[in-house]
């Protein structure tokens, strides 16, 4: 439930940080991209989830099981993440189709850490209970969920102001709330490096007697 509700945090603080990052000024800090731009960017971002969660998860969970995929989540999201604000940096280097591709494969990486993620630990909350008690566990699951969905946007929107206008040089400039999200991921990997393998399957009610 706990890695649930920090997923939940990380991709929305994510959603909300990423949209900010670019199409602030660059003269701010951000990338000073319009809304037409941001839009197609984050189209080839649709697309590739959808490709994800229907083409690749299926095969990978057969293959490695939801605890594995869980895991290695864990710690592409983080990478990820991190390395996000220095897209910034190969704008003012490279050419536009340089930066579109870098760009794309920034938001692959991301896509797909979450999308196993996610689907990957609900998973495995649904394992962690009998069937007696599964729709409690699914309860707190979702409320926990809603809660950080909740707190996520603000916490990020509020960093990333911050970071602007402190007048601090790098990490606490515009990279600072990319790195404190990177952050919070890589709690996701301490809790699920204590998870039990038992919950790679489901639980019985013998289990739990």
């Amino acid at each position: 439930v706990s890695a649930y509700g920090l997923f939940r945090f990380c991709a929305i603080a994510q959603d909300d940080a990423t949209p900010l990052f670019m199409s602030t000024p660059m003269w701010s800090g951000g990338m000073g991209m319009d809304t037409r731009t941001i839009g197609l960017m984050l189209l080839g971002r649709g697309v590739t989830l959808v490709l994800m969660v229907l083409v690749v998860f299926p095969r990978l969970k057969r293959r490695h099981g939801a605890l594995a995929l869980a895991k290695a989540s864990s710690l592409i999201v983080p990478i990820g993440i991190f390395f996000f604000p220095f897209l910034k940096s190969v704008q003012e280097s490279s050419s536009e189709a340089v930066l579109y591709v870098m760009i794309q494969l920034c938001f692959v990486i991301l896509v797909f850490g979450f999308s196993i993620g996610f689907t990957s630990v609900m998973i495995l909350v649904n394992n962690s209970a009998p069937a007696r008690v599964i729709g409690t566990v699914n309860g707190c699951s979702q409320s926990a969920a809603a809660l950080t969905s909740a707190v996520a946007p603000a916490v990020a929107g509020t960093l990333f102001s911050w970071s602007l206008t402190n007048g601090l040089e790098f990490p606490f400039d515009y990279h600072f709330v990319f790195f404190f999200i990177a952050a919070c991921a890589t709690g996701l990997g301490v809790i699920l490096y204590f998870a039990p393998k038992s919950l790679g399957s489901r639980a019985t009610e013998d289990e739990h007697e």
